[in-house]
């Protein structure tokens, strides 16, 4: 098991608008709140308060371009599996097969464009919360069935990652996604979905054990009469095969509320009473204590906070109800704690496996964009950033859980060799390496610091960049010297270095 190193650097606090950031509090700032540390970012956070650097995060979180949508995600979904009463049942079925593969190649693409606007693009705050979102809701190409769906969960999520916690969850119980994965797409009044209300509870409200059996029942009533439907003035077939599954009969991807299918009827949940529908409901539950709490006590597992006394937790639980779970003023509250700056919490964060591939990247400046061979190696190492375990129905685990089993481990380790074309990683022999026709990265600085030779200053060189945890040897870097041929010196010696604990951690 990964052993926490020795701290070197203090902990200062970030605590008030006249502290300014020294190198070791703009680090550990940079490494929670955008993958890593660059030369760039650490010039312009130097000198900073804490606040004034999480407002310019912010700011270029709200303001950069969302991406586009990829020329392969088509503007209307025509189903290709809709069955008509005329339709021939085994072409059907190949349809249904080759939508099915379709979805899992597009879901593919969609997770390479993601993972380069998260490595290159100019917003790291809002793709740090796009993935600490991401890893609570979950969700599945497999389970939802088309990349259409899946490109817009996305999109909604980067969209609100820095607006307010309730507007987020108000737009994602009327994502075409959600409806899908959760199984509330035509939900009737006479069938409420009660294992889709189970699932927004658990990870979208209050989690496990925070409700009775009766919040969930009359929260399934609530997410009666929804359907996704064509859009508004496009013809469909008359005769659509009402015997099929709902897969079958689906005519697009616009939801569309149908009073005769829900269920009107008084409803109370966790307390609150009311005839509520999907969103008034969300609207509610969104602002409840314990959907305050348990977004707190997830930021702060997300961040790597260590909070002993539970003081931080009831801090953020206040400030959420208090300003209406406006995300920026969570992370305010939570980067200027004395928790966050503390000893206990320096250096103790298992970098989940994007965070990690994400982080070096960005620290790196590599060029070309990596990612399709970081998407080969997330699977690797457990994550399908849009596939989560169990079909979608369970968050991405966390922590120490990245470190099991073993081979989980054992792939972490050789990220570099995803990143720099090297064998083991990307199923290339020796040969191909030496003959210079791996794959691999464009990195200038590297270049540079191999034309000087000398394998101290190399080392040192690539310890200041990449920024380990305390602790680590440079003896045990300068080794790599000797390592994979085909490789220059620095590649070398950061090959050696992805493979220590100490680069594991945040």
């Amino acid at each position: 098991m990964m052993q926490c190193p020795p701290h070197s650097d203090s902990a200062d606090p970030l605590r008030g608008e006249t502290t300014r950031l020294t190198r070791a509090t703009a680090r550990h700032l940079a490494r929670r709140l955008a993958f890593s540390s660059t030369p760039e970012l650490e010039a312009s956070l130097l000198g900073a308060s804490a606040q004034d650097a999480l407002a310019e995060l912010a700011r270029a979180g709200r303001t950069a371009a969302l991406p586009p949508r990829p020329a392969f995600i088509p503007e209307v979904w025509v189903n290709p599996a809709l069955r008509l009463v005329s339709s021939d049942a085994m072409a059907l079925i190949e349809s249904e097969r080759s939508a099915t593969e379709r979805c899992a190649v597009e879901t593919g693409q969609l997770e390479v464009l993601l993972i380069d606007e998260l490595c290159a693009g100019s917003a790291p705050l809002r793709g740090t919360m796009t993935l600490f979102f991401l890893s609570l809701f979950g969700k599945s190409h497999r389970a939802v069935g088309t990349s259409k769906a899946m490109w817009e969960y996305v999109y909604l999520l980067q969209r609100y990652a820095l607006t307010s916690i309730p507007s987020l969850l108000r737009a994602l119980v009327l994502a075409p996604a959600s409806l899908i994965q959760h199984g509330y797409d035509g939900g009737h009044r006479r069938l409420p979905p009660r294992l889709a209300a189970t699932r927004i509870l658990d990870h979208w409200l209050v989690g496990p054990g925070q409700y009775s059996e009766a919040d969930a029942e009359a929260l399934a009533r609530a997410l009666t009469g929804w359907s996704l439907e064509a859009p508004p003035g496009r013809s469909m077939p008359s005769d659509i095969d009402p015997r099929g599954a709902r897969k079958n009969q689906r005519t697009g991807l616009v939801p569309r509320f149908d009073p005769e299918r829900f269920d009107g009827r008084e409803k109370t949940i966790l307390g609150s009473t009311g005839d509520f529908d999907a969103l008034r409901a969300l609207d509610v539950l969104a602002l409840h204590p314990r959907c305050a709490a348990f977004y707190a006590e997830r930021l702060i597992g997300y961040f790597g906070v260590v909070d002993p006394n539970g003081r931080l937790l009831n801090d953020l639980t206040r400030v959420y109800l208090d300003r209406s779970g406006d995300v920026s003023a969570l992370l305010e509250t939570l980067v200027c704690s004395d928790e966050f700056g503390s000893t206990a919490s320096r250096w103790q964060l298992i970098k989940s496996p994007v965070h990690l591939a994400v982080g070096a990247c960005r620290a790196m400046d590599v060029a070309p964009r990596r990612g399709p061979n970081v998407r080969r190696w997330l699977k690797a190492c457990g994550p399908s950033l849009l596939d989560a375990p169990m079909r979608g129905a369970e968050p991405w685990p966390a922590g120490r859980d990245w470190l099991l089993p073993a081979a989980r481990l054992a792939a972490r380790y050789r990220l570099g060799e995803a990143l720099f074309g090297a064998p083991s990683a990307l199923g290339l022999r020796s040969r191909e390496v030496e003959a210079g026709r791996a794959d691999s990265a464009v990195v200038p600085w590297m270049d540079e610091l191999d034309a000087d030779g000398d394998a101290a200053r190399v080392v040192d060189g690539v310890l200041e960049r990449l920024d380990p945890a305390p602790g680590l040897r440079p003896t045990l870097l300068a080794a790599a010297a000797n390592g994979t041929p085909g490789l220059g010196l620095a590649r070398r010696v950061v090959l050696r270095l992805f493979s220590t604990p100490e680069f594991q951690l945040a």
